[in-house]
């Protein structure tokens, strides 16, 4: 992560006026331990997908007031499709789109509310669907703007893909 922040210009960053708002899909305590590599100290407005006690802990470590609390159940398309209603109506645009969604899945198959593998559907389906909701949200910050799709390595330790039956509808 740090990487793509120090790619950042210094400037976009630095300006005191700039509105960006940060839709974060991610577990609270990943936010937490990892919020200042994500995005480097700065005037920010950020909107964040966890829990209320994590929104104040932000407030209060960072200092920063606009960091708004947005939930979105990524196992559900109708939450999905709610979230970026709401975000387009209170939003003009989108500078830093972060999807660090982090479902593990069990040994046996279980589906969402759109009868989906939840294991696609939340780590790779909803990450999809966000940023093309978002996307015209994106356009209207460019050249600046920036998604940044969070993966873990967490699948190889769970043995061998079955590419054969990827949704998992055999087990």
């Amino acid at each position: 992560m740090g990487e793509v922040a120090a790619n950042h210009d210094e400037e976009f960053f630095n300006e005191p006026e700039v509105y960006r708002p940060h839709p974060y899909t991610d577990a609270p305590e990943v936010v937490w331990d990892n919020y200042e590599e994500k995005i480097p100290p700065c005037s920010l407005e950020e909107t964040l997908d966890v829990r209320e006690n994590v929104q104040q802990a932000l407030i209060t470590e960072t200092g920063n007031s606009n960091i708004y609390l947005e939930q979105i159940d990524l196992a559900s398309y109708k939450s999905i499709r709610e979230f970026l209603q709401t975000f387009e109506s209170k939003y003009p645009k989108l500078d830093v789109l972060i999807n660090n969604a982090a479902y593990t899945p069990s040994v046996n198959k279980t589906v969402t509310v759109d009868n989906l593998e939840s294991n696609f559907a939340i780590n790779i389906f909803s990450y999809y669907l966000l940023m093309q909701g978002l996307h015209s949200s994106l356009k209207k910050a460019s050249p600046q703007a920036r998604i940044v799709n969070v993966a873990s390595n967490f699948a190889g330790h769970l043995g061998k893909c079955e590419q054969r039956d990827i949704l998992r509808q055999q087990k």
